[in-house]
């Protein structure tokens, strides 16, 4: 008889500990695909256009927001980089085979932050990066 309530008791466990992780796992997952909100940004002021080919603006806030509202209907990815970025020589490249490959579809956009307009150049130049067109210096 003791030797029955002893199975009997170890299934419990089991179904308790089973029921348990289920519910858990179910939770966890409910968390992991529900949607994060929007952020409750909204884009105002003038629209701008890109900056031309070969240029490398500074650009204030307004004005940068400006250049994103230009773009309204197109694709933009924003990059922000500097010189002294390790990972930036890694991503520059395929950020420019990204900007030929969706040119005209889609905008790559590089922000050069914390960075001197030389050594911003400097940097698209060893990296052999041609986005001047869609860099901007932030001051």
């Amino acid at each position: 008889m003791i030797d029955g309530l002893r199975s009997r008791w170890n299934g419990v466990r089991i179904l308790t500990v089973t029921l348990i992780v289920a519910v858990v796992a179910g939770l966890g997952s409910v968390a992991v695909t529900r949607e994060a909100p929007l952020p409750g940004f909204q884009a105002s002021g003038d629209p701008r256009p890109l900056p031309l080919e070969g240029a490398f603006p500074s650009v204030s806030v307004a004005e940068f927001e400006g250049i994103l509202i230009g773009q309204v209907g197109r694709p933009v990815v924003v990059n922000v980089w500097a010189s002294w970025c390790a990972p930036c020589r890694t991503e520059m490249p395929l950020l420019q085979r990204a900007a030929q490959n969706y040119a005209g579809r889609a905008v790559i956009l590089g922000v050069a932050s914390k960075d001197s307009p030389d050594a911003a150049q400097a940097f698209l130049d060893v990296v052999r990066a041609h986005l001047s067109e869609r860099v901007r210096h932030d001051r």
